[in-house]
């Protein structure tokens, strides 16, 4: 969910932005909605290997998200078989 939070904000980034260039430049439009669309090529290639691989059986984490993702996962977990006493 965090890969794919981060794509859909560098997509959406481009996105507006290129509507934004308008403005001012129409080959800066271009450049932008072509970036958009690399990005989100990109994030449906990366899904679609990891669809892949979940249903190989393969634990699939990502470069530096993986390990985030972990640490987020586990302290969610320890939170809930631990939770904080009330007083």
């Amino acid at each position: 969910m965090i890969a794919f939070g981060i794509v859909f904000t560098a997509w959406i980034t481009c996105w507006i932005g290129s509507f934004l260039m308008l403005v001012s430049s129409a080959s800066g439009f271009f450049v932008l909605q072509r970036i958009s669309q690399l990005i989100l090529l990109a994030g449906f290639i990366v899904w679609a290997v990891c669809v892949v691989q979940v249903l190989r059986g393969v634990e699939v984490r990502l470069p530096v998200i993986g390990d985030w993702a972990a640490r987020l996962t586990s302290r969610a977990t320890s939170l809930r078989s631990n939770p904080p006493a009330q007083g």
